[in-house]
């Protein structure tokens, strides 16, 4: 019987445990079935902190992000319009690195992030 409930215990311990690492942010708010399709997503553990980094090509617009979020880096690269700085985009969110190549940026100023 003392068996039986140990075995018991460790099963379901290794199920929670397999539950909260299969989880993610990425597939959380950034899954390829959204329209972000044009994001990739990857999952980051920095310090024992969960981020993730995205990179995008060929926006038109600004992804959402969450200020929730800890962005590792994100990257956006070949927009397809201009990208408009208007509703502060970057405004409130935790991030380390921003990259923006071949994009023509609008309304950018100091107060944009």
């Amino acid at each position: 019987m003392y068996l039986s409930s140990n075995l018991f215990l460790l099963i379901l311990i290794n199920l929670i445990n397999l539950h909260f690492s299969s989880s993610s942010i990425c597939s959380d708010y950034y899954s390829s079935q959204s329209s972000y399709q044009q994001c990739e997503c990857e999952d980051l553990s920095i310090n024992g902190q969960s981020t993730i980094s995205l990179k995008c090509n060929g926006q038109t617009n600004f992804p959402h992000f969450l200020s929730t979020i800890n962005y590792q880096s994100i990257e956006i690269e070949s927009c397809l319009e201009d990208l408009n700085f208007e509703l502060k985009p970057f405004y409130d969110l935790t991030l380390n690195t921003l990259r923006i190549r071949h994009c023509n940026l609008i309304n950018i100023n100091d107060q944009s992030f």
